[in-house]
This record gives structure tokens, C-alpha cells and sequence, in this order.
């Protein structure tokens, strides 16, 4: 692994059909070698890269196709679709979740 994210987790109720707490419960900064865990138990959590270019492995288990999604900016929650952002470092599938669905823009 290469680089550096940050993660941010909030405490919610998997069940829930309420929005999610814009202000997260924890925030972690991980280097290389360190393992980050999250489970529906724990709630639900975001990674983002803290530098360019970060290489990070997720590993899901058991796998699944479809999940809830919370937009960081509303807390409004969708169902988003699991898929490979790049294969190779050419973007795969860029519009099956909408820029401006979680952002209220446009991609630019």
C-alpha cells in the first residue's frame, strides 16, 4: 500500500431509515500496513485519500453488489452499487453512481 487516508466513521442504525449525523463520531488517519475494520455493527464509515497517489486495498466479505450510502454533505442515504472505480488506471464504470447525486454538481 502506498500513501495515506483518512477515515471517518459514524454510529447509525443499519435498520435506520433516518439520515446520517453530519459530524462523525471518529476519524482515523492510516499510513501503509495499517488495517482499518468496519461492520454494520460498528456503523458506517468513508475513506478518503490524504495524498496523491494513494494505493489502498478493501476487501469485503462476504461480497455483496449493493449497499447503503450516505451523501457526507446531507447525511441522505441511497443505495449504491459495489463496482471497480479503475482496472489498470482507466476508470471503469464513472457513471453508475451520479457526481451530482452526492454532491448537487456536476463532476468537473
Amino acid at each position: 500500500m502506498k500513501g495515506g487516508v483518512t477515515e471517518k466513521k459514524w454510529k447509525c442504525d443499519p435498520n435506520s431509515t433516518d439520515d446520517l449525523p453530519l459530524t462523525p463520531t471518529h476519524v482515523n488517519n492510516a499510513i501503509p500496513n495499517d488495517i482499518l475494520y468496519i461492520d454494520d455493527s460498528k456503523g458506517v464509515h468513508c475513506i478518503e485519500n490524504n495524498e496523491e497517489p494513494t494505493i489502498s486495498l478493501h476487501c469485503y466479505a462476504p461480497p455483496y453488489r449493493r449497499c447503503k450510502c450516505y451523501c457526507e454533505k446531507t447525511g441522505k442515504q441511497f443505495t449504491g452499487t459495489a463496482t471497480f472505480d479503475s482496472e489498470y488506471g482507466t476508470i471503469k464504470n464513472k457513471n453508475l453512481v451520479h457526481f451530482d447525486e452526492l454532491y448537487g454538481e456536476d463532476e468537473k
